[in-house]
C-alpha cells in the first residue's frame, strides 16, 4: 500500500490559498512554474511589482500575472538559501535559529553565500 501512495504523490499538489497585499515596489517569489497568457514564470524567480489592478499584477520587466488564474506566488522578502542560491544581491542575512545549529555546517554556509 505505501509503495504505491508513493508512486502516486507526483499526480497531485498540496496548496493552501490565502490572500497576500501587494503594492508597487513589493516583491513576489514565484513557487511554481506556471503560465500566465503568454507571460512565463519560474521557480523561486523574484520579481518586482510595477502596479496591480482588479485583473492583473503588473511587473517591472513587463509581464503581467492574471488574478483570475491560481497564483502561484508569495512575498519575496526572505526566502530559503536553497531557493536563494545562485541569485544576484547586494546583501545577505543568514539567519540560524538555535534549535536548527545540529544542521549548520561548512557546506549549509557556502550554500548560504553563494
Amino acid at each position: 500500500m505505501y509503495t504505491r501512495l508513493k508512486a502516486q504523490a507526483k499526480s497531485f499538489g498540496l496548496y493552501e490559498s490565502r490572500e497576500i497585499a501587494l503594492a508597487a515596489g513589493d516583491s513576489v517569489r514565484i513557487t511554481k512554474n506556471f503560465g500566465s497568457g503568454v507571460d512565463r514564470f519560474t521557480n523561486n524567480e523574484l520579481c518586482r511589482v510595477a502596479a496591480v489592478d482588479q485583473d492583473s499584477i503588473h511587473l517591472e520587466d513587463g509581464r503581467l500575472i492574471k488574478v483570475a488564474e491560481a497564483l502561484h506566488l508569495n512575498q519575496g522578502i526572505a526566502v530559503t538559501s536553497h531557493a536563494s542560491q545562485g541569485k544576484t544581491v547586494d546583501q545577505v542575512i543568514v539567519s540560524v535559529p538555535v534549535s536548527a545549529f545540529s544542521q549548520a555546517n561548512q557546506a549549509q554556509f557556502y550554500v548560504s553565500m553563494s
